[in-house]
């Protein structure tokens, strides 16, 4: 996968380079004296002296410090002979200091996403897209590269998009719902060949379970350190969480590129491995709903700053460079005696677990490890995390040069604090002892003609309804918490625009979520033979999905749903 995204963004980059042809001559942007397209490593060197990070002669990424004080500047470099393709850059473009200057210098953005603490404006034609602060006006971020010959969001799209601001923490009385969380190892056991492409292990992979209950409804949130299951494979992981008594399972993929193949992407459809993790999941469930005790529960959620067009030196988006996502969750479970005893946490962030991709062959839960691990150590009890819409291509951004392992234990542990911090900083308790499910269906015409030649081949399995993808997104409510559910790899630009719409006080996008479907990409952004179209189910999948979630959202699909139509084997309980 590391390759395939340094193909990826030269693939992307090439395309800019290619649009910037079409534009006058001069149009590029500068950086710090360098013009993006044309500038070699040795031009930077020559201008900026040795990088922070990286190494001229051989690198395709050298960091260095910004004009701004702890922040620092991303110059990513493609083709031969290697050119500035890219700038990640805390420090402002000259002349674009503050919102003022770049509107007076550039006109009206193209588009204009704004946040609660920061908005993005976004000049493609000019090779641009600029963070700033929303109380103070600097330019805090900006993302560099070659203009492109249109406007990446198109006219007659909506181009102004507001996320509502995160609420400040709230006080109360908390409610009182039962929680019981467990964890099973899913290794694969000695003598069970899941991948052979894996020699060794590095680190535990484990499904992890949380159990709510509530006003006589009872829901799981499970999350498994795999690469991803489909409907196909989560299915006997349903079928056995509904014979526990479990009225809405949501099993999400933790999607570390370190474990194995489960769905028969790229090596045969692994059926004995599955099973194991299908049973190991199950009893997970079980141990969980017994581990049931009066608990109450507690939000806290935080905007990061994108200085430097991405998250610190921890995620990065390789598809549209700028446009991560911010937001971090933390839902606390504690004893709802007067000791309020640390039962865990569900962390939420957004990134794809890949720094190592199958490193040095091991198996590896990626930065998940070190992060649950940091939560744990702070707060107590354990940590359960879930992946929000990671798509196209938010992954993440690695010190070029350093170790593998170690750089992902900084990523991981460097997310873990800023989960730590967020719940010091307050939390809000969940008032309304509450719990609703909703569920919309949807088919989606499967064009992709790679997954359809491995459906052809016996690789990836699962039924098809006249032709098309059997899927669901669906809606959990607890109290003022509101998850929606994505079942698959939500582009940024499409999260933004459900989460605006959300109706909860709190609200959350899990990614991969009883499903994958691939890369779900807005149909105004779909470009045939790109990495993500290449591995998605079809171009509908992105209008279909966001029309579900809409309407989910706002209340007009059914209640629960009595079977799910997955088409996979049962799973028992326990084992």
């Amino acid at each position: 996968m590391r390759t395939e995204l340094m193909l990826i963004v030269g693939v992307v980059c090439l395309m800019f380079m290619a649009a910037g042809v079409a534009t006058a001559a001069g149009e590029a942007p500068r950086f710090r004296g360098l013009t993006i397209g044309a500038a070699t490593r040795e031009d930077v060197v020559k201008l900026l002296g040795q990088p922070k990070y990286g190494d001229p002669a051989k690198d395709e990424k050298l960091v260095y410090d910004s004009t701004r004080a702890g922040q620092v500047d991303e110059l990513t470099f493609e083709g031969e002979p290697k050119r500035l393709a890219c700038v990640e850059a805390a420090t402002p473009p000259e002349g674009l200091a503050a919102r003022a200057e770049i509107v007076g210098r550039l006109g009206e953005p193209e588009y204009e996403l704004r946040l609660g603490r920061q908005t993005m404006l976004e000049y493609s034609q000019r090779g641009m897209r600029l963070w700033v602060d929303n109380k103070t006006g600097a330019t805090i971020g900006a993302a560099l590269f070659p203009p492109q010959e249109y406007p990446r969001v198109p006219v007659g799209e909506l181009r102004r998009v507001t996320v509502p601001p995160i609420p400040r923490p709230s006080k109360g009385e908390p409610a009182r719902f039962q929680v019981g969380i467990a964890s099973r190892l899913i290794l694969p056991p000695p003598g069970m060949q899941a991948d052979p492409r894996y020699t060794k292990v590095h680190d535990d992979l484990e499904v992890r379970c949380v159990v709510i209950a509530a006003g006589g409804k009872t829901v799981a949130i499970a999350a498994g350190d795999i690469f991803v299951f489909t409907a196909y494979e989560i299915g006997p992981i349903q079928e056995g969480a509904r014979a526990l008594g479990v009225d809405y399972l949501l099993f999400a993929s933790t999607h570390s590129h370190s474990a194995p193949d489960g769905i028969g992407l790229d090596i045969p459809h692994a059926d004995e491995y599955d099973a194991f993790v299908q049973r190991q999941a199950v009893a997970c469930i079980e141990e969980a709903k017994r581990n049931l005790t009066p608990a109450t529960i507690q939000v806290s959620q935080t905007e990061l700053m994108l200085d430097g067009a991405h998250v610190a030196l921890v995620a990065r988006n390789w598809r549209d460079p700028g446009i991560v996502w911010p937001y971090l969750t933390v839902v606390r479970f504690v004893t709802a005696d007067a000791k309020q005893q640390p039962l865990g946490t569900l962390v939420h962030f957004t990134c794809h677990p890949e720094r190592l991709a199958r490193y040095d062959n091991a198996i590896s839960s990626d930065w998940v490890g070190p992060m649950r691990k940091t939560v744990e150590a702070a707060l107590g009890g354990m940590c359960v995390f879930v992946n929000g819409p990671l798509g196209g291509m938010v992954s993440p951004d690695e010190i070029p040069g350093s170790e593998p392992f170690a750089d992902t234990q900084r990523i991981g542990e460097w997310i873990g604090a800023r989960a730590v911090e967020a719940v010091r900083a307050g939390a809000s308790p969940i008032k309304e002892g509450q719990i609703r499910v909703r569920l919309r269906p949807l088919l989606i015409p499967l064009v992709n003609e790679k997954i359809v030649a491995l459906r052809e081949k016996g690789w990836m399995k699962g039924p098809l309804v006249r032709g098309s993808q059997s899927t669901q997104v669906g809606r959990l409510d607890i109290g003022e918490l509101q998850v929606l559910a994505i079942p698959g790899e939500l582009l940024p630009d499409l999260g933004f625009r459900a989460r605006a719409k959300m109706t909860g006080r709190l609200n959350v996008i899990v990614g991969l979520a009883n499903d994958e479907i691939g890369y779900i990409i807005p149909a105004w952004d779909y470009h045939v033979g790109q990495y993500e179209e290449m591995t998605g189910v079809g171009p509908s999948s992105g209008p279909q999905v966001m029309d579900a979630a809409e309407e989910i959202v706002r209340g007009n699909a059914p209640g629960f749903m009595e079977k799910a139509r997955t088409g996979g084997r049962r799973a028992k309980p326990g084992g």
